[in-house]
């Protein structure tokens, strides 16, 4: 048993972050934090059946991470409604963007995506969703 193996199965009061490279392999490995402040709970992060879940101090399943997004989505039992989010909750960054011309009365079909538009002066643009065509 390494020094560091030795040293965490103590309880260990960190006062600077530790960068730990140590791989665990097992069936189901798992990483067992305690949190030991008032109302704390221990938590277990393990690989079960390949997905990455939240355990608690019991092994019950509190969340299965790589199923979360399921829940959010339309339909799921906490879906995000339309309109809900922002920018600024997306971290949306704009890169470098291309330039298309369209002739006087002329049409463009964006290809999929989250677009931003610029229009010049005496301009208008109309967008349709087309899901039949999708």
């Amino acid at each position: 048993m390494s020094f560091v193996e030795k040293r965490l199965q103590k309880d260990v009061d960190l006062e600077q972050p530790w960068i730990l490279n140590k791989q665990i392999t097992k069936s189901e490995p798992r990483l067992i934090l305690t949190d030991t402040a008032a109302g704390g709970a221990e938590r277990r992060f393990a690989s079960s059946g390949g997905h990455a879940k939240i355990k608690d101090s019991t092994d019950a399943d509190v969340m299965d991470l790589e199923a979360h997004a399921g829940r959010h989505a339309s339909g799921g039992a906490d879906p995000i409604g339309s309109n809900a989010l922002r920018i600024a909750q997306i971290g949306l960054v704009l890169g470098a963007g291309s330039s298309v011309s369209v002739a006087a009365a002329g049409t463009y079909t964006l290809p999929k995506g989250v677009h931003y538009v610029f229009l010049g002066a005496n301009t208008r643009v109309e967008l349709y969703d087309d899901v039949a065509a999708a």
